[in-house]
């Protein structure tokens, strides 16, 4: 909610709404202003959301936030204009984030025990090959048996919206 500068919590049976981070939760830490896509750590009761140039991460437990990535916190590739992110663990411990990025086109990864950063598929920076990641406007686990937990799909806001699938373990981009 841009608005009040916080995340709220919706009962999908009851329509109940619950202020779980920002300006009227309570908590300390950077402003959730912007805040266009979020993702959860259910093992760790950590949320990362996404606000202009940075990912927050904020602890559920004590409503407190923290940069998590920006140009400035984290080492490796800029996020450049994040625009989706998703754990990329689809079951057990989460280990790492992906984001696509549309100020680079590009879908990368965030350890989260280091927030280190690297390109998993960017065509620019010759990680992969096939059709380059435009404009994206989601990024989702492909979690179909076929795809082994390798793959990734990007959907993209150019020319008529586009799908594109991306293995995670060589970056390569396929239009489906």
């Amino acid at each position: 909610d841009v608005d009040f500068q916080s995340i709220i919590a919706i009962n999908l049976k009851t329509g109940d709404r619950t202020f779980i981070a920002g300006a009227h939760a309570g908590g300390t830490g950077p402003s959730l202003s912007g805040a266009s896509g979020l993702a959860i750590d259910q093992n760790s009761n950590q949320l990362y959301a996404l606000t202009y140039n940075q990912i927050v991460a904020i602890d559920l437990t004590y409503q407190q936030r923290s940069v998590f990535a920006s140009m400035s916190v984290g080492g490796g590739v800029d996020v450049g204009s994040p625009e989706s992110l998703v754990i990329e663990q689809a079951s057990g411990t989460a280990a790492s984030l992906l984001l696509a990025t549309r100020g680079y086109g590009s879908l990368v990864r965030l350890d989260l025990a280091s927030g280190e950063r690297t390109n998993v598929s960017y065509d620019f920076g010759n990680v992969g090959t096939g059709p380059p990641i435009q404009a994206p406007g989601d990024v989702a686990l492909d979690t179909r048996t076929t795809s082994n937990g390798h793959s990734a799909f990007v959907i993209q806001g150019v020319g008529g919206a586009n799908l594109l699938s991306v293995d995670l373990t060589n970056g390569n981009r396929t239009k489906l």
